[in-house]
């Protein structure tokens, strides 16, 4: 294996602190690591801690690093939990195992983007006000073929691009959704990660967005940034679409609901702030119906999906509302209608008769004035959404 240019002095660079957590990954672990031994930073702490798997070997993992290790490499751990705690408690003793100054979380099966992700990371840090930093990652496939998927997707990078840490909380809080920032991509001051109190170990498997509630709750901003830092690999738990996964998924929502329930929707009532108290109780009634969608729903009969819709008409129409706002409103499915009074204007002046004998002009009168009101209704609907739009975009730039 080739070693890295290692440019700059370990005396002066911070201590780096890349923190690998795998649980039954000691197949994709080997390229993980090597991700991280092409770094250029010249200052690294290699931490690798392991979740109580059947698969993993203290001895012999450490040997592979011993092997395959740059001189940048200046302290290695390998930790292998007695007993399996959980996504978050195996986070919280890796960092406690480190001792750099900066850290990065880094799942066993994902890779570091390319040589230079941490010499970013740093020179970002260098700046005494960045304290939490979020790049961004590209997804790849579990063969590790690369994909065009990039997180967080644009829209939700621009949302928090420019915004303050009270910005930022509000969204995390009000959203069914953590799509603002991408854990595989995320790094942190030690200094801040300990002031903040670190994970919170009530939960099991929800890892990251508590933390970012916490962080922006106290006042720090997470500085947003275009870099691409890791390749994140398709295939785990929560994305393989495994049946047999699905319970431990609907744990993780169960878990996304409660830390909603106490990081957000506990804030905003005690601030008296109804709007965002709507907006995270409808987060929350999306996670809970993600596990209808995803456990219940297709075994449901049309009966039973029906009522569903009638006892959560007001989620539908939220939601619906929503996703307008997002993504626009637009005049749509018009052409039929259009036609439709097209033909009845033709077939009243001449007089068209469904039945011989018969005047049919009362009928095409009718038709024609239904379809002219339902585009009345339609075009009025769309201004009424572009206005609604128009005015919370106003106020969300007011603060």
């Amino acid at each position: 294996m080739n070693k890295p240019d290692i440019r700059g002095s370990s005396d002066t660079a911070p201590l780096f602190s890349v923190i690998v957590l795998t649980y039954l990954q000691r197949h994709l672990l080997d390229d993980c690591l090597d991700s991280i031994f092409a770094q250029t930073y010249p200052n690294i702490e290699l931490v690798v801690c392991d979740d109580c798997s059947a698969d993993f070997d203290e001895e012999e993992v450490r040997a592979y690093i011993d092997a395959h290790k740059g001189e940048n490499i200046r302290r290695v751990v390998v930790h292998k939990q007695p007993n399996n705690m959980g996504i978050t408690q195996n986070a919280q003793a890796g960092v406690e195992l480190s001792t750099g100054a900066f850290f990065k979380l880094h799942a066993g099966d994902d890779l570091l983007y390319d040589e230079t992700v941490l010499r970013k990371a740093s020179y970002h840090f260098s700046a005494p006000a960045v304290k939490v930093l979020a790049a961004r990652a590209v997804a790849c496939q579990y063969d590790g073929a690369m994909t065009e998927h990039y997180y967080p997707v644009e829209y939700a990078r621009n949302c928090v691009l420019d915004a303050d840490a009270r910005t930022q909380f509000n969204l995390l809080a009000t959203q069914g959704w953590q799509d603002y920032f991408h854990a595989p991509a995320m790094f942190w001051k030690r200094s801040f990660f300990d002031a903040l109190g670190g994970f919170d170990p009530n939960y099991r498997y929800e890892a990251d967005w508590h933390l970012l509630l916490k962080a922006t709750a106290s006042g720090q901003r997470i500085t947003t940034v275009d870099d691409i830092a890791a390749i994140f690999r398709y295939g785990g738990p929560f994305t393989s679409g495994d049946p047999a996964d699905q319970s431990l998924k609907n744990e993780y929502y169960r878990e996304c609901v409660r830390m909603l329930r106490q990081y957000g929707l506990t804030p905003f009532e005690a601030a008296g702030d109804r709007k965002k108290i709507i907006r995270c109780k409808q987060a929350i009634r999306c996670l809970e119906n993600r596990i209808v969608a995803e456990s219940d729903w297709g075994s449901w009969t049309v009966w039973q999906q029906f009522l569903w819709r009638v006892k959560n008409l007001d989620f539908l129409l939220l939601s619906w509302l929503y996703r307008k706002r997002q993504q626009g409103a637009a005049l749509t499915h018009v052409k039929g209608p259009v036609l439709v009074m097209a033909l009845c204007i033709v077939f009243y002046i001449f007089g068209v008769e469904l039945i011989p004998g018969r005047s049919s002009t009362f009928l095409w009168s009718v038709l024609f004035f239904a379809m002219a009101l339902w585009l009345l209704l339609k075009i009025a609907g769309v201004c009424c959404l572009k206005l609604m739009r128009a005015v919370l975009s106003a106020r969300g730039r007011r603060g």
